[in-house]
């Protein structure tokens, strides 16, 4: 994400039994995808809500036996992003940065379906952003 906007949005569709039907996650300005793959969502859907908050990252990437560091740091994006949405949802917001991930909006369904839409800001310090050509080239292999 070589650009210094880092703000993100998720929008978490649930149906009326609290259980997870899908989410997506992307930067705001772009609309460009951020996370890693689909596994974490694919691991996620059709769970109930109190079953997704138990997840702990360090047993998530142990259980997808994610050993790419880059893939370790967009995957806890996406956990970090979805575990704040549904804890702010559920209304247990303590220890969560509501600061930085805020829910915009909750929308319910006739049939009972919930859509959460959280924006998530950038922290105020961001590290040093280096895209991946430069990071080659620093490196030597391109």
């Amino acid at each position: 994400m070589p650009c210094k906007d880092s703000s993100a949005m998720m929008t978490v569709r649930l149906d009326a039994e609290d259980r997870l039907l899908d989410y997506t996650f992307h930067k705001i300005t772009c609309n460009r995808n951020i996370g890693a793959d689909k596994t974490y969502r694919d691991l996620c859907v059709g769970q109930p809500v109190a079953d997704i908050l138990k997840i702990q990252f360090g047993d998530l990437i142990e259980k997808l036996n994610i050993v790419d560091t880059e893939e370790q740091f967009l995957t806890y994006l996406e956990w970090n992003a979805l575990d704040s949405a549904l804890q702010q949802y559920v209304g247990q917001t303590e220890g969560v940065e509501t600061d930085r991930y805020r829910i915009a909006s909750i929308d319910y369904s006739e049939a009972g379906e919930v859509e959460i839409n959280l924006v998530i800001y950038p922290p105020e310090e961001l590290p040093r952003i280096e895209s991946c050509m430069s990071r080659a080239r620093r490196e030597g292999r391109v």
